[in-house]
């Protein structure tokens, strides 16, 4: 059994190596070229994230299932920390009083980060800096515009990325990729506000490259393979192979 399970690993695993091969070989030198590379390599974190998270108990949500996987399998050491442009967006017109901490210390940060630098992810926020000066009513967070401090983590950004490249078939944001490297960072924007308009309108632009969905792809595929090998989990048990595409009608 061992040895059909150690098999079964191997193909599996050899697959979607030969899978990320591929995409690299034939998407960058195409037109739209990092759009289909993106959303063919989030397709595989999504197709391997099932072999851990698919059989839980407590039948986790997509989001969640994503997130995790990304979060413990993927060597990214900045998946939880919180985007200050997306947070300074949501609380800079704020006056109430219980936003004042808040919004000074994003300010705050952000102040220093300069134009023409190449700002990486580590100059963001942990979650932990945020919770205490993060809104609370008796203890617990209170949702601001309907949005938790956790819909500001990385991981949960690039759930959010990847739901808009397969359903909406587009890159997030703005594109302004100065930088072609393996890492996420921000790259500063300036733009007429207006066809009409001679003032310029100023915004950090959160960039996820190709490269980066790549090797979260690598490593992803290299810690699942520790997993799987250590746990002797066969991840071909994961997959309906039956003959209908009603997964029940295979039972």
């Amino acid at each position: 059994m061992r040895k059909l399970t150690d098999g079964n690993i191997t193909t599996y695993i050899t697959y979607f190596r030969d899978q990320l091969n591929l995409v690299e070989a034939h998407c960058p030198d195409t037109e739209d070229g990092h759009l289909h590379s993106k959303i063919l390599y989030t397709a595989i974190l999504d197709a391997i994230s099932g072999t851990v998270f698919n059989n839980l108990a407590h039948n986790p949500s997509h989001c969640e299932r994503f997130t995790r996987f990304v979060t413990e399998y993927c060597d990214w050491p900045d998946c939880q920390r919180v985007s200050l442009p997306h947070l300074l967006r949501l609380v800079r017109n704020k006056s109430e009083p219980e936003f004042a901490p808040l919004r000074d210390f994003t300010s705050s940060h952000i102040s220093r980060w300069m134009p023409a630098e190449r700002i990486l992810l580590y100059r963001d926020p942990l979650i932990i800096d945020l919770e205490l000066i993060w809104p609370h009513v008796n203890g617990k967070q209170l949702k601001i515009d309907r949005l938790s401090l956790n819909r500001f983590q990385h991981s949960h950004l690039l759930y959010t990325y990847r739901n808009n490249l397969f359903h909406e078939f587009r890159i997030t944001g703005r594109r302004v990729e100065l930088w072609d490297i393996d890492k996420p960072y921000y790259s500063y924007l300036s733009e007429f506000q207006n066809d009409d308009s001679n003032n310029l309108a100023h915004s950090w632009e959160l960039q996820y490259t190709a490269k980066f969905f790549r090797r979260l792809c690598v490593s992803g595929l290299e810690n699942l393979k520790y997993h799987l090998f250590q746990y002797q989990i066969d991840p071909l048990f994961s997959i309906d192979w039956g003959n209908y595409w009603i997964r029940e009608l295979n039972r």
